[in-house]
């Protein structure tokens, strides 16, 4: 019962998200207010969020070639074929659309942590009241929400990945102490690949779209303040009315203090933006010939070991005769 209600939590957590996404077809909302006010921070986090991805391609990529020596005897090609369906699944479109569609529900999770976890905590500790258990659960709840959340995205994502099909039709042949780490190991490639190969590159037209509303993002956000304000100069104007032109006038004043920054700071980026994916590819495409490389040379030794054990038993056979 828990699962199903949390499995229902994430697909309504994703529609919600996925509502803030206007699908491609869509009119520009510059003209919107409330879009207007989120403009500069919607800049600031994309240009975030990419130099995030830039880093963990640089810093997770190394640690591919690391992989073969976690594993214990596996049937070595059949790892590679793990790794290959991995690194390929980061631009299929199943995956993708799943990876899309997560990452908004992660983006949604984050910006209302709090709320969630004081509404699944209130009626946690509500309902133990009920039953007569003095008991403070928000802390542990908290904690359960957010690992059972991660662990959902997991199992979702693992289930659009054919990497991990492929590891449990072969299990015999991976090694079942194999197959936990591989799994991992296949997340971490998909991850990358998906990164550096899917999500990095498109990156610069999604900049550019929204660098493109500027001028008319501006002009929403001043003509909102100069609204607001004229109602706040306005002695006829009601209490509510002043109340509310006052947050209004504020909000826009907050947006535009940090609009230009915001938009020269993603400006810059947009500039070397195909350079700096290009280059993050690179290095992810190095790190993974690396890793196939050493899967290669395992699987050499391994093939070497075999013919030296079987020399050793027919030299063996032969003495005996």
């Amino acid at each position: 019962m828990v699962r199903s209600s949390f499995s229902l939590l994430i697909a309504v957590m994703a529609l919600a998200a996925c509502q803030n996404q206007a699908a491609p077809t869509s009119a520009s909302s510059a003209g919107e207010p409330a879009y207007a006010e989120r403009y500069p921070a919607t800049l600031a986090s994309m240009a975030a969020e990419f130099e995030q991805d830039e880093a963990k391609i640089g810093t997770e990529s190394e640690k591919l070639t690391s992989f073969p020596g976690e594993l214990r005897e596996p049937k070595w090609l059949e790892v590679s074929a793990v790794f290959e369906r991995a690194d390929q699944a980061g631009t299929r479109a199943d995956y993708v659309a799943e990876r899309d569609d997560l990452e908004r529900v992660e983006r949604f999770y984050a910006q209302s942590r709090d709320k969630l976890r004081q509404k699944v905590a209130g009626a946690a500790n509500y309902a133990a009241k009920q039953r007569s258990c003095d008991v403070e659960l928000s802390g542990t709840v908290a904690g359960s929400l957010d690992k059972a959340f991660e662990k959902e995205l997991e199992e979702r994502l693992r289930s659009h990945n054919p990497a991990h099909r492929y590891i449990e039709d072969h299990e015999e042949q991976l090694g079942k102490k194999n197959l936990e780490t591989l799994a991992k190991q296949a997340d971490t490639i998909t991850g990358l690949s998906y990164l550096a190969r899917t999500k990095l590159p498109r990156a610069k037209e999604e900049l550019q779209a929204l660098i493109d509303e500027e001028a008319a993002v501006k002009r929403t956000l001043e003509l909102q303040k100069m609204q607001a304000d004229r109602t706040l100069d306005d002695p006829s104007s009601s209490k509510v009315a002043r109340e509310r032109a006052a947050e209004r006038s504020q909000a826009a004043a907050d947006a535009l203090a940090r609009f230009d920054a915001d938009v020269e700071r993603a400006k810059t980026l947009l500039s070397d933006l195909e350079k700096r994916s290009e280059e993050a590819l690179k290095r992810y495409q190095k790190a993974y010939d690396l890793l196939q490389t050493a899967v290669e040379d395992k699987a050499d030794e391994a093939h070497e070991k075999a013919q030296a054990e079987k020399e050793q038993k027919l030299q063996k056979a032969v003495a005996k005769k």
